[in-house]
C-alpha cells in the first residue's frame, strides 16, 4: 500500500532555515485537506474506501474572537508510491503523520491500510477527529495567548522602566544644559569684561601717544618758527650792518667812529636779546620735555625733585663737595631722565635764595661742581635766574612790576646768586658761566642807555654784584675794572641824581661809598668754602 504523506505547499525552508505554518489554521483548511487526499487515495486503490464520504457537512472553525473564518491556503495534499507493484501486499504502515502535519499539531500515526478497508464497513468519523481538531486548537490558543499575555506584560515593564531611565536622563541633560548655559554666560560676561578693559587700556596709552606726539609737534613748529624768526632778525641785522658800513665810507673820521660804536652798541643789544631768547627757549622746551615725560611715564619723578630739594636746603660752606656728590648720584641715577633732574635742580636753586639761611656763595660752589659734570644744566639755571630777575640780563623793563619792596628783595637775593656765580673759580673745574660773563655784565651795564636805565632796581643791582663779584673781577682785570666804575661814577650816578628823586639818594650814597672806598678790594665774608689765606685781607693796588 502506498503512503501518503501531508506537505505544506510552501517550500520546506528557505536559505537554510526551516518555516513553520501559519499558527491560525481552521478546521475547515484540515477538513479540506484531508477529504482531497481522501479522494486521491480512493483513485489510487480503486477500491472504495469508508473515507470515500461524500461531506456530509460544511465545518468551520472559530478564531478567538468567535467568528467562522475560512482559510484560502489549504494543505497540499502529495501522494507518493513505492513500490507500485507490491499494491497487493498487505497493509503497509502510512507515514507518521507528525512529519505531515505541522509542529502545531501533534497527532498520533494514522494508517490507512486494505484490512482496515476489508473488515470494516464503519466509516471513519470525521466528526471525531474534528473535535480533536478543535479542543487541541483551542489549547494552543490559549497557550499562545497567555505567553503573548506575559510577553506583553514584560515588554510594558521594560518600557514603562525605558520611559524613567530615558525621563531621569533628560532631566540630567536639562540640568547639565541649563548649568553649561549660566557658566557659558558667565564666561561671556568675563571675556567681555576683560576686552572692555583691555580696550580702555589700548584708549588710554593711544590718547597719551596722541598727546605726547601733538606736544612734541607743538614744540617743534614753535621751534621752527623761533628759527625762522632768529633767522629773519641775524638776516635784518646784516642787512643793518651793511647800511651802516656803507655809510662809514661817506662820513667823516669822527662820525665814523661813532658809527662804528653805535653798530657794536646795537649789535651787542641784539646778540643779548637773540641769547636771552635762546635760553627762554631752552627753559621753555624742558618743560615740555618733562611735561611729555609725566603723561607718558608712570614713573614717580617728584620723589627725585623732592631729594634735590632737600639737598639744597642743607648746602653750607662746610659740606658743598658732599652735596655735590649727593647730586651727583641723583642726576646718575638711570631712572631719572636728565630733563627731569636739570628742571628740577634749576628751579629749586632760585626758590631756595629766599632761605635766611641761604650761602650764595656755597650754592653758586655747588652749581660750578653740577655744571662741570653736566653742563646742559647751566642754561636752565641761567634761564631761571633771568625769569626771576631780569636786571640779571642789564636791560630796563618798563612793564609794571610787583610792589617795589617785594620785587627789590627779590632782586637782591637773585643778584646775590647770580654774582657769586661768575666770580666762582674752582681749581681743576671750569665755570661755563665765569668772570667773562661777569666782565660782560658789567660793560654792557655801563652801556646801558639812560637815563631810562637809571633807577632804584638798576642801582640795587649793581650795588648786589659788586658786593659779590667786584672782589674776583678786580684781581683779574685790574686797571679795565676801575675804569668801568670810573664810568659808573661819571654817568650812571650822574644820571640818578638828574631824576630828582629822593628815594634814590640811599643808593647812589652806597654806589659813591664803594667806589671810592675801593671796598671791591677785600674779600666778600664767606666766598671760598675753606678759610683763605686773603680773607679779611687787601689786596695790594
Amino acid at each position: 500500500m502506498a503512503a501518503a504523506m501531508l506537505e505544506l505547499r510552501w517550500p520546506q525552508n528557505v536559505d537554510g532555515i526551516s518555516l513553520d505554518p501559519e499558527p491560525d489554521w481552521s478546521i475547515e483548511d484540515l477538513v479540506s485537506e484531508l477529504y482531497a487526499l481522501e479522494i486521491k487515495i480512493n483513485s489510487t486503490y480503486m477500491v472504495p474506501l469508508p473515507l470515500t464520504k461524500a461531506r456530509s457537512q460544511d465545518l468551520s472553525a472559530s478564531n478567538s474572537n468567535g467568528r467562522t473564518t475560512t482559510s484560502t491556503s489549504p494543505f497540499v495534499m502529495r501522494v507518493t508510491e513505492d513500490n507500485m507493484d507490491g499494491i497487493d501486499s498487505e497493509y503497509e504502515e502510512v507515514h507518521d503523520l507528525n512529519s505531515v502535519l505541522p509542529n502545531r499539531f501533534n497527532f498520533d500515526e494514522l494508517y490507512f491500510s486494505d484490512d482496515c478497508c476489508d473488515n470494516s464497513d464503519d466509516e471513519l468519523s470525521i466528526d471525531g477527529v474534528v473535535s480533536g481538531l478543535l479542543e487541541l486548537s483551542r489549547e494552543h490558543e490559549l497557550k499562545v495567548k497567555e505567553k503573548i499575555r506575559k510577553h506583553i506584560s514584560t515588554l510594558e515593564m521594560e518600557m514603562e522602566s525605558e520611559a524613567e531611565k530615558s525621563a531621569s536622563a533628560l532631566i540630567r541633560v536639562e540640568k547639565y544644559i541649563k548649568e553649561r548655559c549660566e557658566m557659558d554666560g558667565k564666561l561671556d560676561a568675563q571675556y567681555l569684561r576683560n576686552i572692555a578693559e583691555a580696550l580702555e587700556k589700548h584708549l588710554t596709552l593711544v590718547r597719551r601717544d596722541f598727546e605726547l606726539r601733538s606736544q612734541i609737534e607743538e614744540r617743534n613748529m614753535r621751534i621752527d618758527a623761533s628759527n625762522n624768526e632768529d633767522a629773519r632778525r641775524k638776516k635784518k641785522l646784516q642787512e643793518e650792518r651793511a647800511k651802516q658800513e656803507a655809510k662809514k665810507a661817506a662820513l667823516e673820521p669822527q662820525s665814523r667812529t661813532s658809527n662804528e660804536a653805535a653798530a657794536r652798541e646795537l649789535a651787542s643789544e641784539s646778540a643779548l636779546n637773540l641769547d636771552r631768547q635762546r635760553l627762554q627757549r631752552k627753559l621753555k622746551q624742558l618743560g615740555e620735555e618733562t611735561q611729555a615725560l609725566r603723561l607718558s611715564s608712570k614713573e614717580n619723578f617728584g620723589k627725585y625733585e623732592i631729594q634735590i630739594g632737600k639737598v639744597i636746603t642743607k648746602i653750607t660752606l662746610a659740606n658743598v663737595t658732599t652735596k655735590a656728590d649727593e647730586l651727583f648720584e641723583i642726576f646718575n641715577d638711570p631712572q631719572c631722565p636728565k630733563c627731569i633732574s636739570s628742571a628740577a635742580y634749576a628751579k629749586k636753586i632760585i626758590a631756595n635764595c629766599g632761605r635766611p639761611d641761604n650761602s650764595p656763595f656755597a650754592q653758586a660752589y655747588t652749581i660750578v661742581l653740577v655744571t662741570s659734570k653736566f653742563p646742559q644744566v647751566m642754561d636752565p639755571i641761567l634761564a631761571e635766574l633771568h625769569t626771576a630777575c631780569i636786571y640779571t640780563v642789564p636791560k630796563h623793563r618798563d612793564e609794571k612790576l610787583e610792589s617795589a619792596d617785594d620785587y627789590l628783595e627779590k632782586l637782591e637775593r637773585v643778584m646775590k646768586l647770580y654774582g657769586a656765580l661768575v666770580q666762582t673759580e674752582i681749581k681743576g673745574v671750569e665755570n661755563a658761566h665765569g668772570l667773562k660773563e661777569g666782565w660782560a655784565w658789567l660793560a654792557r651795564f655801563v652801556k646801558a642807555p639812560l637815563p631810562n636805565f637809571a633807577n632804584k632796581y638798576t642801582a640795587a643791582a649793581l650795588i648786589v654784584f659788586l658786593e659779590m663779584a667786584g672782589f674776583s673781577l678786580y684781581k683779574k682785570y685790574k686797571i679795565q675794572f676801575r675804569k668801568l666804575l670810573n664810568t659808573v661814577s661819571d654817568y650812571f650816578l650822574k644820571a640818578l641824581k638828574e631824576q630828582g628823586d629822593s628815594e634814590l639818594n640811599p643808593y647812589m650814597a652806597k654806589i659813591k661809598s664803594d667806589i671810592v672806598g675801593e671796598t671791591f678790594l677785600c674779600e666778600p665774608k664767606g666766598r671760598l668754602p675753606v678759610k683763605s689765606l686773603l680773607s679779611n685781607n687787601c689786596i695790594p693796588v
